[in-house]
């Protein structure tokens, strides 16, 4: 059963939120490094729905 207020992204997704510098910053975990920290991924754009469409 969903939730109506959901406060945050489910498991997996990426992260999308705006930076002081006023650029959309996306990051994505895409695996685990051979060191076993996670491989997270990150892009930059000047709108919201550049960086969603950017990063999955």
């Amino acid at each position: 059963m969903a939730e109506k207020n959901r406060t945050r992204q489910p498991n997996g997704a990426s992260s999308i939120y705006l930076g002081k510098d006023g650029k959309w910053h996306g990051r994505v975990t895409v695996g685990v490094r051979d060191d076993g920290k996670p491989d997270r991924r990150h892009n930059e754009r000047k709108t919201k729905a550049q960086v969603t469409k950017a990063v999955p």
